[in-house]
């Protein structure tokens, strides 16, 4: 994960979000994961994520590759289960 929230927003919010941004390029957009709301300047609306992408940055555990690597041996053990993996 780089750091970048996929959130989704009602096409008239779009249009609201976008407009704010045209109007003034250099105008900071706040994407709140926690009350599930975006800010440009005074337009303000409602977001839609799915939970686990929401929770991933709040929580720390957005390091795909480090929770792999915190339980190898899970992986090891599932890989091996794998026909393409283990030749079965």
């Amino acid at each position: 994960m780089i750091g970048l929230a996929c959130v989704t927003v009602a096409p008239e919010d779009r249009n609201r979000l976008m407009a704010a941004a045209a109007a003034a390029p250099a105008l900071e957009l706040i994407v709140d994961l926690e009350s599930r709301r975006i800010q440009a300047g005074r337009v303000s609306c409602s977001l839609t994520i799915s939970e686990r992408a929401r929770q991933s940055p709040l929580t720390g555990e957005w390091d795909t590759t480090g929770l792999l690597l915190a339980r190898y041996e899970d992986v090891e053990r599932h890989a091996s289960a794998l026909p393409y993996i283990s030749g079965l």
